[in-house]
């Protein structure tokens, strides 16, 4: 006890971690709350939730039941928890299909890397065929090559498979969103789709 140098009780160390019999530690709680003055059980608990790392409230019901003796663990909202445990609703299946190749292109960059390769890239670009899901992967030793691989990749579709890119789906980085790449999926009827910011799955497969 901090406050009258009386050992309270002594926990065991297994695997790193302090480990205190359920007894011990209830007799911590009440001495520590004994000495704090004006303080009940509502802020009592409080404290201890956030010393427990934030511990559910119905756990610590089960381990300091008297606590809980005079307040309704119903009424215990704490902003920190709900925060940290909000998780996004999962996407729904997208119904949107394409009839034929390259009608719709998923492009995303990777990189950099801490190891180049042997010649001296440090990125690389897919190039997904949604209808197909063939892919085509290019090795970039900066983003800024982008746009320029980007032309070369319609050209080749233009020429090889005899049909036209319709539709380009991206996120919003810096190469995709640039004014000369801007300028050639304009110039060429291409559809440019960006996904909304921190929203990675809409340019997912």
């Amino acid at each position: 006890d901090l406050v009258t140098g009386k050992k309270i009780g002594i926990g065991s160390v297994t695997d790193g971690l302090y480990r205190l019999p359920v007894q011990v530690a209830s007799a911590l709680i009440s001495a520590t709350s004994g000495h704090l003055s004006g303080v009940n059980d509502r802020s009592t608990i409080l404290r201890w939730h956030e010393r427990l790392g934030h511990l559910p409230f119905q756990l610590i019901k089960k381990l300091f039941p008297h606590l809980f003796a005079s307040v309704s663990i119903d009424s215990f909202v704490c902003e920190v928890c709900q925060l940290a445990k909000h998780v996004r609703a999962s996407y729904p299946i997208s119904l949107n299909k394409t009839t034929h190749p390259f009608a719709l292109v998923h492009s995303d960059v990777w990189g950099p890397s801490g190891v180049p390769t042997c010649g001296g890239c440090h990125y690389f670009l897919t190039l997904i065929d949604y209808y197909s899901r063939c892919t085509f992967v290019y090795l970039l030793r900066e983003r800024s090559e982008v746009p320029a691989v980007v032309k070369n990749f319609v050209a080749f579709v233009e020429t090889q498979f005899h049909t036209t890119v319709q539709a380009f789906r991206t996120d919003n980085a810096r190469e995709y969103v640039s004014q000369s790449l801007d300028e050639f999926l304009k110039g060429k009827g291409i559809v440019h789709e960006t996904s909304c910011s921190y929203t990675p799955p809409q340019n997912g497969i």
